[in-house]
């Protein structure tokens, strides 16, 4: 195991365990799912990938309440904003697969415990 762990390692420009958040943070930019050693072992934080969604599909979004819509609507026929972006989002997954908005705590800012979620699988 520890073998795997030293070849998964090389491969990447990020330690697998015992990292502080701003390397935590370089594991999440490169697209990694990360997890302290100290909370839930069922979840885990990754950051939303950076989508454009076009004004087309808005209608159709299960995630925005139909005012929501209706004010993109609205902005597309006022100013041309072709859509919604996302972007600098980070997401915590629960273990029954729910999802919610995340913010590092102060805790989570000074920790030395982050480390790869099931990457040495």
């Amino acid at each position: 195991m520890k073998e795997e762990a030293e070849n998964l390692k090389s491969r990447h420009s990020f330690k697998l365990y015992n990292m502080d958040f701003g390397e935590a943070l370089q594991a999440l930019k490169q697209g990694k799912m990360l997890q302290r050693t100290t909370g839930d072992l069922d979840s885990f934080i990754f950051r939303q990938v950076p989508a454009d969604i076009d004004i087309s599909i808005v209608p159709r979004m299960q995630s925005l309440p139909d005012k929501v819509k209706a004010e993109f609507q609205e902005r597309y026929k006022r100013s041309g904003i072709p859509g919604i972006s996302y972007d600098n989002q980070f997401a915590l997954v629960k273990p029954y697969n729910e999802i919610e908005s995340w913010s590092p705590s102060v805790s989570d800012v000074q920790a030395n415990d982050w480390v790869i979620y099931h990457d040495y699988l």
